[in-house]
């Protein structure tokens, strides 16, 4: 059962997604709370698992990435392994390989997972291609990959953010 989120947390958590580097005293000026406030809901937020880190999104072509690459797999459990075995075997693969941003199972295009990863150049992206189609051959029915240029900036039409989730945001 989801629990309700209060106007003030919700507000404070888009705050320190807007830019998590600022002071409490800043923020709670903004929020509108006393600086002793911010400092104990800070710490429910991440104590509740509604924020689960405080991260910086760097400029990906600037510290010397490529490429992103959007991997689509459909995979099969084979005749002696159960599905929640595979799962586990999944996160474990992937929690494995730091270039790596995202994975996740879901439903679409006749995939069922997909994997969000960053790479040097595209030979660091071949060579992952590789490993993964090597490692799961037993399991992978289908690979699709759709592959960004970070090096173009011409081509981003939005750069990747939270901050504009606030608009979107519901408060039971």
């Amino acid at each position: 059962m989801k629990t309700a989120i209060k106007k003030t947390d919700l507000k404070l958590l888009f705050e320190f997604v807007k830019n998590c580097k600022r002071s409490d005293r800043e923020i709670a000026k903004i929020v509108g709370v006393s600086q002793p406030t911010i400092t104990r809901k800070r710490a429910k937020l991440v104590e509740t698992g509604l924020i689960r880190q405080f991260t910086a999104v760097p400029s990906l072509d600037k510290i010397g990435y490529e490429i992103a690459a959007l991997t689509f797999t459909n995979m099969r459990t084979s005749t002696n392994e159960n599905p929640k075995s595979l799962r586990n075997k999944e996160r474990d693969w992937d929690e494995k390989h730091d270039e790596i941003v995202f994975a996740s199972v879901g439903l679409g295009m006749g995939m069922d997972k997909v994997i969000v990863s960053v790479h040097k150049n595209y030979t660091d992206y071949q060579k992952f291609l590789t490993e993964l189609r090597t490692y799961w051959a037993e399991n992978i029915e289908n690979i699709h990959s759709f592959i960004l240029s970070l090096r173009n900036r011409e081509t981003v039409t939005k750069d990747f953010s939270f901050a504009s989730l606030e608009k979107t945001a519901k408060v039971s």
